[in-house]
């Protein structure tokens, strides 16, 4: 679908509220002033989670009256509500169910040990989630109640993502890591093994294997080190104010050191030619299957909830920051939400405006070209500031709406244990109404994508880290997109001008083909001599002859290559010089160069105005195009 295009039902944007989490709402939530302050601070709706162990204690006995109470005061206040659906996790699934023989827990490789959040390849649970949702869709009849519905499909926290470190009540075996182990979740590897390979002398060739038939199949070894179990239980121990300070010593070592890294990833990779790719595609096979099967779940929770609710927005909320472990494939999930009319909550952001739009720009991105919408959630609580930044973030991004914890008080939040006075405004909600006029659905104008490398992130994950930090840095410098292997292979390059490769050089021969084949069509793309591209498939003419031996420019038909051959710490400014071309040194018209901000401050174009945000002094400013 054509980039900028939404598949909305009106043109209204969406400030949600959290308002409800377990159990019933906060006394002082429900009295008349809460929802008046809700109202005055500019507030649509309110979130509310809504598990099955909460309507359906015992088999067959509903219960719906901890949130017939909210509902009630939100017509009589003409405000909207976003039920989280929610069901999978541990407290969302009712006791009586969790003790049947019917409850399939997660279980992880490292250790073969399970979790208390439900496998998603549990045969029986289709069955429950389509038996909640419609619980759910009887009960509540009119449609107009809802802002919109969310999905919690599996997660922590009913994110699109298997379970993770942090988040939880309550205390049980969970840790990053790879959580299919059990008899279910190997049935289907295999299934998916003989439907890709059909034959076993196929796959025991491209996996260098030997199993003697299909059922025979095993998952591929996993590592869990003893220091990734022990930093696991030191980063919960962590108190919360140390966090921002140790993320940034963590992203400073990966920007210093990450290039060097690939470096030899990529040396040992060329090392190990043939023995290495049949290793590494049993492993990206395995990858392919995980991440599928997440996909096929989400795709499910949306059939299911469309058909109870044809007419309302829908959301399927993801998160994380795109590590193959967590099965989150961002532009997949969107283009999957895209086909049923729905949309992605993302739900990663900080009060960093730098770490925050990296986190959600590839679903971003999918969104505008997929012709769908999508909102973005903080990951804990939004200081003051930090609601000034996720304004201009939603503004410049093109979401659809905004979610914040902390605009009304609600008392302790159960992840960061900061306390805002329930039902009373915060500076947070000040900072909203100053600055809400700024956020619109006008599409942003992004010339530049850098390459999400999702073969080389699946190979290596460390990659994700080298590659979001880098981003951060060239967006004080210049407006970028995301863009993965799945959106280029949906033929959505065409979209701009400039290809920038910042680190992960390892590309599917399909990709390195579009990528071609958009060079010779009028593209810019611009790579580093330590990142030369190359074909997983050990294809040799897949990048011959498309940069120029020796660095610089190249023309390859209608368009241009461009080698980096200088220190790695130049690149990003380099980059820079060549999307802006102020002194004529390229081939090329450059972007046009906005000289209305500050120093340090982020800029985006719209075809009508330019905004931007200064981070120092939490400012967002517009200039009209003309004054």
């Amino acid at each position: 679908m054509k980039k900028g295009t939404y598949s909305v039902q009106s043109d209204s944007l969406k400030v949600i509220q959290q308002w409800q989490y377990m159990g019933k709402v906060h006394p002082i939530l429900l009295t008349d002033k809460a929802f008046e302050n809700c109202k005055e601070a500019g507030i649509t709706s309110l979130q509310s989670y809504v598990t099955w162990a909460e309507i359906e204690r015992k088999p067959g006995l509903l219960d719906f009256s901890t949130y017939d109470v909210l509902v009630e005061k939100l017509l009589k206040h003409g405000l909207k509500w976003v039920p989280f659906l929610i069901m999978g996790p541990y407290y969302a699934t009712p006791r009586w169910f969790q003790e049947s023989e019917q409850s399939i827990y997660a279980k992880c490789l490292e250790h073969g040990r399970e979790c208390s959040i439900q496998s998603i390849w549990n045969p029986y649970l289709a069955n429950y989630v389509d038996h909640f949702i419609s619980l759910f869709a009887d009960h509540y009849r009119d449609r107009t109640l809802f802002e919109s519905i969310s999905l919690g499909i599996s997660g922590n926290w009913g994110e699109a993502i298997y379970p993770a470190t942090g988040g939880f009540l309550g205390e049980f075996h969970v840790h990053p890591g790879w959580w299919c182990g059990d008899d279910y979740g190997l049935a289907d590897l295999r299934r998916f093994a003989t439907k890709k390979y059909t034959s076993l002398a196929t796959l025991n060739r491209r996996w260098n294997t030997n199993f003697r038939t299909f059922s025979d199949i095993s998952f591929p070894e996993v590592k869990q080190t003893i220091w990734k179990d022990l930093s696991c239980e030191m980063i919960k121990a962590i108190p919360h104010n140390l966090k921002p300070m140790l993320k940034r010593i963590r992203h400073r070592w990966t920007e210093t050191y990450g290039t060097s890294m690939t470096q030899l990833r990529t040396a040992f990779y060329k090392s190990h030619k043939k023995a290495s790719i049949e290793k590494l595609q049993r492993w990206l096979d395995f990858v392919e299957w995980y991440q599928k099967s997440m996909t096929d779940w989400a795709e499910f929770w949306i059939e299911t909830a469309r058909r109870y609710f044809p007419i309302n927005e829908i959301y399927l909320v993801t998160g994380g920051e795109g590590e193959p472990m967590l099965g989150a494939d961002f532009s997949t999930q969107t283009k999957t939400a895209a086909k049923h009319r729905a949309g992605v909550r993302i739900t990663n952001q900080n009060d960093d405006y730098g770490e925050s739009f990296v986190r959600t720009r590839l679903v971003a991105c999918a969104s505008r070209h997929y012709g769908t919408y999508f909102t973005t959630e903080e990951a804990g609580v939004n200081r003051p500031h930090g609601v000034t930044m996720r304004i201009f973030d939603c503004a410049t991004s093109g979401a659809r709406g905004i979610y914040f914890k902390s605009i009304i008080g609600t008392g302790t939040d159960m992840c960061t244990n900061r306390n805002l006075t329930p039902g009373e405004p915060t500076k947070g909600a000040e900072n909203l109404l100053r600055n809400m006029h700024h956020m619109s659905l006008s599409a942003p104008i992004i010339d530049l994508a850098v390459l999400f490398p999702n073969t080389s992130i699946n190979i290596d994950h460390s990659i994700v880290g080298s590659l979001y930090n880098q981003c951060s840095a060239l967006r004080s410098l210049t407006d970028l997109d995301l863009i993965d292997e799945n959106m280029i292979g949906d033929g959505l390059l065409k979209e701009y001008r400039f290809l920038v490769i910042l680190a992960g050089n390892v590309l599917r021969t399909y990709t390195l083909a579009e990528i071609r084949n958009w060079v010779t069509g009028g593209g810019i793309l611009i790579s580093a001599n330590y990142l030369q591209m190359q074909s997983l498939d050990d294809d040799t003419n897949a990048c011959h002859g498309l940069f120029s031996e020796y660095g610089g420019v190249k023309k390859v038909d209608r368009g241009y290559t461009l080698s980096f051959t200088g220190k790695r710490d130049k690149y990003l400014g380099f980059i820079s010089d060549v999307v802006y071309n102020l002194d004529g040194n390229y081939p090329w018209e450059g972007i046009p160069k906005i000289h209305t901000h500050q120093e340090g401050a982020y800029v985006t174009r719209f075809s009508d105005k330019i905004m931007s945000y200064d981070p120092k002094i939490h400012l967002i400013t517009v200039h009209k195009i003309g004054d």
